[in-house]
């Protein structure tokens, strides 16, 4: 079987590797790309000409830190009470991704 494949609406035309990815779901981000390249539900702050985390990533890297593991905080706790859980959980992931990234960079 071929990789994954984006669609143009985020959803995967087939799966290979990790099984929480599957068939015509979102997932948070195309673990292919840098966070930055990436929006779960929507596209309101991709079509910002500055984006919020471009803005958090001229901060210090300890306020950086704390901004994505706020983000992740966030999301969970309000897991189902403003999206649909599995959602909320994939914005999570998205800044799980974006932290890693920020945690990489400090090597």
């Amino acid at each position: 079987m071929r990789d994954s494949e984006m669609i143009a609406d985020g959803t995967v035309d087939e799966i290979k590797g990790p099984m929480w990815i599957k068939v015509g779901h979102n997932f948070a981000s195309d673990p292919r790309k840098p966070a930055n390249e990436t929006q779960v539900g929507g596209t309101h702050y991709k079509n910002m000409g500055v984006e919020p985390w471009d803005v958090i990533d001229t901060w210090p890297i300890e306020q950086r830190v704390g901004a994505y593991r706020a983000g992740i905080l966030k999301y969970v706790m309000r897991m189902g009470a403003k999206d649909d859980m599995a959602q909320e959980i994939r914005k999570a992931g998205h800044y799980c991704q974006k932290l890693a990234e920020v945690l990489e960079s400090m090597k």
